[in-house]
């Protein structure tokens, strides 16, 4: 019973579901990634001298004007920026633009840390679905992966179904019996270098 209920908890932590929480995620609108020639750096301003996570912060240019304004976000990750940021919002650690608007939510694992990029690409979500960017934040590959592993040796394990379990040492597991590989385009490969 107390398998079948952590199994429940993680499916919903993952998963679009019935709460206000989860349709407004699945149902969010997203911007896209803003790159213009010879664009400044954004840097990041806050109250707090320390820039403790989670505290609100700002973006303004290198004349000091505000782009992004105080309390619409809190520190998460970036402290300075020419594309994108990553920044906590009331509704979780999303990547915004240099407008302020929400691109993509962030992918987390183990104790809500950001993944490292991976050959130049990094798993992002978009209403509940894995995608990949590149390091600049621009979507290299839609989100519409039920479960995505990292790029290794120029290809990506990927499923369209995919249940999160927990195994004997009560880590959560991807479960599916429909894995795939994909290259850097998101072009399914026939013959991987990796067995499933």
């Amino acid at each position: 019973m107390k398998n079948i209920l952590k199994i429940l908890i993680m499916i919903s932590f993952f998963r679009c579901t019935n709460s206000e929480t989860a349709k407004k995620e699945c149902n969010r609108e997203y911007a896209d990634l803003i790159v213009s020639e010879g664009q400044d750096k954004l840097f990041m301003v806050s109250t707090d001298k320390q820039f403790r996570f989670d505290s609100p912060c700002a973006f303004v240019n290198e004349k000091g004007d505000t782009v992004i304004p105080y309390g619409k976000y809190h520190i998460w990750d970036s402290v300075n920026f020419y594309t994108y940021a990553i920044v906590k919002s009331p509704d979780g650690i999303v990547g915004i633009n240099r407008k302020g608007e929400i691109m993509f939510d962030a992918y987390l694992w183990g104790d809500a840390q950001l993944e490292d990029i991976s050959e130049g690409l990094f798993r992002i979500k978009r209403n509940g679905k894995i995608g990949y960017a590149n390091e600049d934040g621009e979507i290299i590959i839609p989100c519409q992966f039920e479960c995505a592993e990292q790029f290794k040796n120029r290809q990506a394990k990927v499923t369209l179904e995919c249940d999160y379990k927990n195994n004997e040492i009560d880590q959560i597991e991807m479960k599916s019996d429909n894995w795939f590989y994909i290259d850097k385009k998101g072009n399914k490969i026939t013959t991987p270098q990796q067995k499933l």
